[in-house]
């Protein structure tokens, strides 16, 4: 069963004091979605925030919600979501810094797209090396061809970004612009997978990131993401911030079984 979102909806999640050299700032999620029917929010927050040492913060969406504006009409459905992050939490950035961002929507009547992580503050990194990736993929329903136009310049529908202003989500400089146009034939599917390649550097002091996505898709027509965006001090320092990033999802799973 679909729980019905209205317009400029807020779930809010237990508030902690934010420690003043990194925590997330924002709602973890934020999705809004328009078309000829009218506008739909709906945004998750406020996080919990970081403890003092490294942590995770993540957000899973529990079921299907409908997006719908703000006279009743039903603009799209938000599927599946997730928001992930994973930083330290220490006075210096000596591990990695990760942020991943996820969905599937659907919409009878087609429209655009706008879906947006927390920005994810941590202790200034310099020097600092960043990779990252996503993966798209539109399905059409109704029969007449799926599309998905990436509304960033260049066609694209996914960006990571660094130094968000005053740590205001999607802000910053983009590190990556990933995940094109994509389109389909009657009830099929079409996807890309991209990525930024091994950790480059970033050329300037980092303390903050975000991610991303925006797009148009057809009437009739689903599209779903994943991304993963991770800042690094050094690129031999990933594997331990992936290690950490993967233990705690591991006991989060095994804490909920």
């Amino acid at each position: 069963m679909k729980n019905r979102i209205g317009f400029g909806a807020v779930i809010a999640l237990t508030a902690c004091a934010l420690p003043a050299h990194a925590g997330v700032i924002g709602p973890l999620f934020s999705i809004q979605a328009t078309n000829e029917f009218g506008t739909a929010e709906y945004m998750v927050g406020q996080p919990q925030e970081y403890s003092s040492r490294s942590s995770l913060e993540s957000w899973t969406l529990p079921g299907p919600i409908e997006l719908t504006s703000s006279d009743g009409q039903v603009i799209a459905t938000l599927e599946e979501a997730s928001f992930a992050a994973v930083s330290s939490g220490t006075s210096r950035a000596t591990t990695p810094s990760v942020v991943t961002l996820n969905f599937v929507v659907s919409s009878v009547g087609g429209g655009s797209f706008t879906i947006t992580s927390a920005n994810l503050a941590f202790p200034i990194c310099d020097p600092a090396t960043a990779t990252a990736s996503a993966a798209s993929t539109v399905t059409d329903f109704g029969g007449n061809g799926g599309s998905l136009t990436g509304n960033f310049p260049g066609g694209t529908s996914y960006r990571a970004f660094y130094n968000d202003v005053g740590n205001a989500p999607a802000t910053g400089t983009p590190f990556a612009s990933l995940a094109g146009n994509l389109s389909s034939g009657p009830y099929a599917s079409d996807s890309t997978n991209q990525g930024t390649g091994p950790f480059a550097p970033i050329g300037v002091p980092v303390s903050n990131m975000s991610a991303q996505w925006t797009f148009t898709v057809g009437a009739m027509d689903s599209a779903s993401g994943t991304s993963t965006f991770v800042i690094a001090p050094t690129p031999g320092g990933a594997a331990l911030g992936f290690a950490a990033f993967g233990l705690a999802s591991v006991r989060r799973r095994a804490a909920r079984a």
